[in-house]
C-alpha cells in the first residue's frame, strides 16, 4: 500500500494502520501498534469502538506489523535489538520509535481513513499527539544580523516576529 510513496517520492513510508474494508465498505482500521480494530459507527462515523481484529485480517495484520517493526529497527536501537532477538516490542517502545523516526525525518508513518465519511479522523488526531514534535521540540535554523546560523525553537522565533 505504501509502494507509490516509496518508489515515486523516495520516502521511508510504513503502514501504521490497515483499512477494514475499502471504498463504500470502509468501516474502520486495524492499528498495528495496539493490534486492535477500531470500527466507526453512527450516522457520520463519529463513534469509534475498539474491538478485536476480525479473524479474516489477523494474518495480514501480523504481516504488516512485522514490516513496521522491521522499518523501525532501522531507526531505533531498542527495536533493532528486539527485532534481532525475535522479541515482541511493547506499545510504548513502538510509539517511541515511530516518534523518533518522524522527528528525525527518517520515517513516514501512513494512516488510513476517510475525512468525507469521518472515519479514521480520530485515530489520525491521536497519531498526531503520539508522533509529531511539539512546537518547543521543532528546531529552525535562522540567520542572525551577522549572517551566522543560529538554531532556534518556536518559542524563540515568535518574540522576534513581533519585534519586526
Amino acid at each position: 500500500m505504501t509502494d507509490a510513496l516509496v518508489d515515486k517520492l523516495r520516502l521511508n513510508a510504513v503502514m501504521c494502520q490497515i483499512p477494514i474494508g475499502l471504498e463504500d465498505a470502509h468501516k474502520g482500521a486495524v492499528d498495528l501498534v495496539t493490534m486492535k480494530a477500531y470500527i466507526n459507527e453512527g450516522d457520520h462515523g463519529e463513534m469509534v469502538s475498539e474491538q478485536e481484529i476480525p479473524a479474516n485480517m489477523i494474518e495480514q495484520a501480523k504481516e504488516y506489523r512485522q514490516t513496521l517493526i522491521g522499518k523501525l529497527a532501522d531507526v531505533d536501537d531498542v527495536i533493532g535489538e528486539k527485532f534481532l532477538m525475535e522479541q515482541e516490542p511493547t506499545q510504548d517502545e513502538l510509539r517511541a520509535a515511530i516518534r523518533k523516526g518522524v522527528i528525525s525525518l527518517k520515517l513516514v508513518p501512513v494512516f488510513c481513513g476517510s475525512a468525507f465519511k469521518n472515519k479514521g479522523v480520530q485515530l489520525l488526531l491521536d497519531a498526531v499527539t503520539y508522533y509529531l514534535p511539539t512546537p518547543a521540540e521543532k528546531k529552525e535554523t535562522a540567520l542572525d544580523l551577522n549572517k551566522n546560523e543560529e538554531n532556534l525553537n518556536f518559542f524563540q522565533i515568535i518574540p522576534n516576529l513581533w519585534s519586526c
